[in-house]
């Protein structure tokens, strides 16, 4: 692959590359050369208003479970390029594949306080960022969490009906599925569905294929935890319930609400792990 010239950029490889609408280069800072992490679309000159679009709701963040956005460039040719801040680490998805698929209360709780914690921040400024998954958070070595990717994120009042159906199916609410007016409450949704695979290493949603698995997840038919993990700590199962509710009005109405409920009912010091 041709390396594509970045002003004020050198890049030496690639990170990673996101099902042919994206790849994510690893570079340096010409004048301090800092490693960063630059993010370009694909077609390339087509998408650079979509790129703009991200970089402005960077502008409007700041909290240390985010990543930053350090600058939004365009070359000769027309070629837009985000520079992100490089985080040394590995996606949530990665991690767990190298922990055997599941996440003990000691490793989920603090990962999935830290995420409530940073999408708590983006909603109070309107934001909603539309694809919480496993491969857009990134976990260090201290197991401290980045989000990351707001490409598809929009303004909360932005919304109308009809709007067409995006994101990541595993991830999507129904409201999210039908192209209905979204809110935070999507989001929360998502939140509950990285939750569950932490805890089960598999999927809410039964399906030999999209359309089955979609019938699931408008029909709110998701599986029991206890189903994949037998020994999961059961505290756990009324808030996956909670923030998989079919409907957004029986949900946890906040991010903050969520995280109340946990730290209330996930106590550290008296569990013990079955592994």
């Amino acid at each position: 692959m041709e390396k594509p010239l970045v002003p004020g950029y050198i890049i030496e490889r690639v990170i990673s590359s996101r099902g042919g609408s994206a790849v994510i280069y690893f570079g340096r800072d010409i004048s301090e050369w800092k490693p960063v992490a630059i993010k370009q679309l694909y077609p390339h000159m087509i998408r650079t208003l979509d790129l703009l679009r991200e970089y402005e709701f960077y502008q409007c963040i700041s909290h240390p479970n985010i990543t930053r956005c350090l600058d939004f460039v365009v070359n000769q040719r027309g070629e837009g390029f985000l520079v992100m801040e490089y985080v040394k680490g590995m996606t949530l998805n990665e991690y767990q594949n190298h922990r055997v698929g599941l996440m003990p209360d000691d490793v989920a709780k603090p990962v999935i306080m830290q995420l409530l914690d940073a999408v708590g921040h983006i909603h109070k400024k309107n934001i909603l960022h539309l694809d919480i998954k496993r491969n857009n958070i990134i976990l260090d070595d201290n197991m401290k969490i980045k989000l990351l990717d707001f490409g598809i994120s929009r303004w909360q009042n932005e919304f109308q009906t009809n709007w067409p159906a995006f994101g990541t199916l595993d991830y999507m609410s129904p409201e999210q599925l039908q192209g209905l007016n979204l809110d935070k409450y999507t989001d929360i949704y998502a939140i509950g569905v990285t939750l569950y695979f932490m805890l089960t290493g598999k999927s809410p949603f039964y399906g030999e294929n999209a359309k089955m698995k979609k019938g699931n997840i408008l029909n709110g038919n998701y599986i029991s935890p206890k189903e994949h993990y037998p020994y999961i700590n059961e505290n756990w199962l009324p808030v996956l319930e909670r923030a998989l509710s079919w409907h957004y009005k029986y949900r946890y109405q906040s991010c903050e609400e969520m995280a109340y409920d946990i730290d209330k009912r996930i106590n550290l010091k008296k569990r013990k792990h079955i592994f």
